[in-house]
């Protein structure tokens, strides 16, 4: 189990985002539009944690490379 969570753990944190961004959105589309924001927020925030964490590893790998 670990090692498929290994495995596709960009996929599953970019499904994840995607769902609370659909979930913000439907969520504004009923007039709920504090709980909008903070699903969507939500959403960009796993995505932007996502993409910061690949390229600060892919930067340290390349560090390690170096020594």
């Amino acid at each position: 189990m670990i090692r498929w969570l290994n495995q596709n753990e960009g996929a599953l944190l970019k499904i994840v985002s995607v769902l609370f961004l659909g979930f913000g959105t439907g969520l504004f589309l009923v007039s709920e539009y504090v709980w909008a924001l903070e699903s969507g927020l939500i959403g960009v925030l796993i995505y932007g944690i996502y993409r910061f964490g690949s390229k600060l590893e892919k930067h340290l790998n390349d560090d390690n490379d170096l020594n």
